[in-house]
């Protein structure tokens, strides 16, 4: 297996465009529960103050997607600060989108609410 095959998606490859990145108008950081399928592309739900991934039965309730990795701290129970895509104008490729077992079409849904465009083929 070589390293592209076991490493996940990089930002570039998950979100094509936003508006004002150098401003993160689309951006948030927010404390979400990663487990191990947690990545970049990852679609997540807010879920009281925590964002949760997106699973079969909530993917109506789609609020945002992980695009960094980076750790920016860990609350009390070190559930760690991510980046993440919460609001558009934007666009990302469906295919980098990681919906748990959930149904891809209707987290994408969600997702085109908060201005956030699903695309299949983007350059």
């Amino acid at each position: 297996m070589s390293a592209d095959e076991t490493r996940g998606p990089k930002y570039s490859e998950v979100v094509k465009k936003e508006l004002w990145p150098d401003k993160r108008w689309c951006r948030a950081t927010g404390t979400v529960l990663i487990d191990s399928d947690s990545k970049i592309g990852t679609a997540v739900y807010l879920s009281g103050s925590t964002y949760t991934t997106v699973t079969s039965g909530n993917e109506s309730s789609t609020d945002g997607i992980i695009i960094d990795s980076s750790v920016y701290n860990y609350d009390a129970s070190d559930t760690p600060t991510l980046g993440l895509l919460v609001k558009g104008p934007a666009i990302v490729a469906s295919d980098a989108l990681t919906i748990g077992s959930g149904t891809k079409a209707t987290a994408i849904t969600a997702l085109e609410v908060l201005d956030i465009s699903c695309e299949d083929a983007v350059e």
